[in-house]
């Protein structure tokens, strides 16, 4: 008997949002095979939507509104929706552009060196623009039972509730232990070797926490972020009152290190190689523990089992009936 696949699941993020751990978590092969998935489409934007196959988890999935998510949802279709602090992405959207990302659009690497803080935030703004009102649109227009809303903060937070909850929507697993172990493999802290909130802006994983944004701005930039974006941080939940700005210091002192561009390319690379080697080191490890696991096993076994001659004991009761 054929039994059919599940519908897809998506999980509908937007860039900064820690869409690839999140990815990383769920795409693990003790997940994915819990759930009864495979792994799908990664990357993609809501112009590229991918076709319904049937057993598959696409992530992540960029730009999807709630009202694009109510046209193209397949029929039994389920989706995580993940938002962040827009002012969080943009900061983690200058870091990233000018040192560990390559751009892919204006402006330049090169250009975003050689601005200073101010008019890299205002770059920042400029790219975000067209997000904000997409991640609103999430908490504005409720969505249904088929949709689980969450957010970088709460997953940083309580990683294995939120992953877990995410997992139950999608189908359920038998246990919960393979999003525990998933989440584990997947931290910040596994997969830099630094703890959150530890920054180095020349790797990929660069702070693996929240509120950084407060580096960053200053009353008048806060004022124009809410100019440029009214009410949105209330709709997102972040702030209570659409005046937070007035909360802020009259000026920061925030900046990227100032480095030449050659030596910063070779620190981006360098923090590649050494993440590349962490996670090796961590592989090994783990296939070492197994080895020593199965070794141990296999000894005991070998030290319970019959000297090889003896007489069976199953053999002897056959006997003995027979008799």
């Amino acid at each position: 008997m054929v039994t059919a696949l599940p519908p897809d699941r998506y999980v509908l993020t937007f860039h900064k949002c820690g869409s690839q751990w999140v990815r990383d978590v769920l795409w693990d092969a003790d997940v994915l095979t819990e759930l009864g998935l495979r792994a799908g489409a990664q990357g993609i934007d809501a112009s590229a939507w991918p076709a319904p196959s049937g057993g598959r988890l696409h992530a992540p999935v960029y730009s999807v509104d709630a009202a694009t998510w109510a046209q193209r949802r397949p029929r039994g279709g389920r989706a995580a929706v993940v938002v962040r602090d827009p002012r969080d992405m943009m900061v983690s959207w200058i870091a990233s552009v000018t040192h560990s990302h390559a751009p892919p659009e204006p402006p330049s690497r090169t250009a975003m060196r050689e601005f200073t803080p101010r008019e890299q935030l205002l770059a920042a703004l400029a790219w975000i623009g067209p997000i904000v009102g997409k991640m609103a649109s999430w908490l504005v227009h409720q969505p249904g039972p088929d949709v689980y809303v969450t957010s970088y903060e709460r997953l940083i937070v309580d990683q294995a509730a939120e992953f877990q909850a995410i997992a139950e929507l999608f189908g359920g697993v038998r246990s919960s232990e393979a999003v525990r172990a998933a989440v584990e493999r997947q931290s910040f802290s596994a997969r830099s070797g630094r703890a959150p909130g530890t920054e180095d802006v020349y790797s990929h994983f660069r702070l693996g926490s929240a509120g950084d944004w407060r580096r960053w701005f200053d009353r008048s930039a806060g004022q124009l972020f809410e100019a440029l974006h009214p009410g949105v941080l209330t709709d997102l939940g972040y702030e209570s009152t659409n005046l937070w700005f007035e909360g802020l210091a009259p000026h920061v002192d925030a900046a990227l290190p100032p480095t030449d561009h050659a030596v910063a390319d070779l620190l981006v690379e360098l923090r590649r190689v050494q993440e590349e080697n962490h996670l090796l080191r961590r592989v090994c490890d783990e296939r070492l523990d197994l080895i020593t696991n199965l070794s141990t096993r296999l000894e005991k076994a070998v030290h319970e089992a019959p000297p090889i001659g003896a007489p069976d004991i199953l053999d002897e009761k056959a006997t003995a009936n027979a008799e």
